[in-house]
């Protein structure tokens, strides 16, 4: 083997692990991408950290975020994520603006179909008025279920659209079928409840109180002026503005010798 030969297998043998560990910093080096789930997480807890558990429901939520997730659509998570980082609402205003997000899937259809035929006996504009703010007696079905998943869907329809009697029980069966995965049942009435409007409301004052939008916070007040030199003390200069970043005044006039 010629020395040229070796020089060259030496040489990428000690640059293939500089290459390698090159690549694995460039990773390391990224943030992770958070999931609509763990956005929605990060979203609820900024809003309680900022502005306080309005009440126990937001604590509830909260505490059982990593497990409510998994029961709601992407599209949903995503509406409410950005309410509450734009600062454009309360944690509540901003589960009910999440179903801006939101247009029925063949899960939710379907799950509409079967209400209307089992549930409802074939009423006649039942499946249009079932998503519907035009009929408040099935609107509020059409609410409890159109955030969540089409795994979750499915199943709601099969154990809940079925049998006598089932339109009464229609809601609370749903809440069942959620609380079977585990999360505790006062969080599960609390989502529910949240999801079609009939949430207490938080204590005045509180509901106003929204997160700092993605739009920037306001600008520091400046800084005053220094005070002038001489025998006597001069006067400080007057403090910069509020909004931007102010400038500070001009330094005091001297004071008589």
């Amino acid at each position: 083997m010629s020395a040229r030969i070796h020089k060259l297998i030496v040489g990428l043998t000690l640059a293939l692990p500089l290459s390698c560990g090159g690549s694995d910093s460039d990773g390391g080096g990224k943030t992770a991408e958070l999931t609509p789930g763990e956005k929605l997480c990060k979203s609820l807890q900024d809003y309680v950290t900022q502005c306080g558990a309005a009440t126990p429901c937001d604590t509830a939520l909260v505490q059982d975020c990593s497990s409510i997730v998994d029961l709601l659509s992407e599209p949903f998570m995503n509406g409410v994520s950005e309410c509450i980082n734009r600062g454009e609402g309360s944690m509540t205003a901003c589960l009910t603006a999440g179903f801006g997000a939101l247009t029925p899937t063949n899960a939710h259809t379907g799950l509409a179909a079967s209400f209307c035929s089992e549930c409802a006996f074939g009423a006649p504009g039942c499946e249009g008025a079932f998503f519907s703010e035009d009929n408040p007696d099935t609107a509020i079905l059409g609410k409890a279920i159109l955030p969540f998943s089409d795994s979750l869907v499915s199943e709601v329809s099969t154990d809940c659209a079925t049998g006598l009697g089932c339109a009464g029980s229609f809601l609370s069966c749903t809440q069942g079928v959620i609380a079977q995965r585990a999360i505790p049942e006062s969080t599960v009435q609390c989502l529910v409840d949240n999801l079609t409007g009939q949430a207490p409301p938080p204590p005045a004052g509180q509901e106003t109180c929204v997160v700092e939008g993605s739009g920037g916070a306001g600008g520091m007040g400046g800084t005053g002026g220094n005070a002038g030199s001489g025998n006597a003390s001069g006067t400080g200069g007057n403090s910069g503005s509020g909004n931007a970043g102010g400038t500070g005044g001009n330094a005091g006039a001297s004071g008589g010798g």
